[in-house]
């Protein structure tokens, strides 16, 4: 199973629950295909790794990952870096800030979505630590 999704990540979509559920296997086919995530154990969903190389394969895929790795900073902008339309996912309110960025916390809640999108698609993507 492993060698067919390698070749095709969706093939997941029609593995035993017991595959769904181990890492290696997930981490293969959302690296072939990062739409793979949404058929991935609902445990694996919420695996930092498996959804940050889910969203750099295919920034889409962050709908499919567990709320609380919608609000991480990497991976939001991993997803954006990759696909700039996924803005429509992310909650910059509840967007968690690591400690040493905290300059980004007066960008992330400011109360209009329209201007954090502007300020993520005019600095992250100039940004060198992306």
């Amino acid at each position: 199973m492993l060698a067919a999704i390698r070749q095709n990540g969706l093939a997941l979509q029609d593995a035993d629950a017991s595959l769904r559920k181990d890492k290696d296997i997930v981490l293969a086919a959302v690296q072939q295909d990062g739409e793979a995530l949404q058929y991935a154990d609902a445990s694996l969903k919420k695996d930092r790794d498996v959804v940050l190389i889910a969203v750099q394969q295919n920034g889409s895929v962050l709908q499919h990952a567990d709320e609380s790795l919608k609000n991480d900073l990497e991976i939001v902008k991993a997803a954006l870096k990759q696909n700039r339309l996924v803005w429509y996912d992310i909650k910059p309110e509840k967007i968690v800030i690591p400690t040493g960025q905290e300059s980004m916390i007066g960008i992330v809640k400011l109360p209009i979505l329209a201007t954090v999108i502007n300020f993520l698609i005019k600095n992250l993507w100039t940004s060198t630590n992306i």
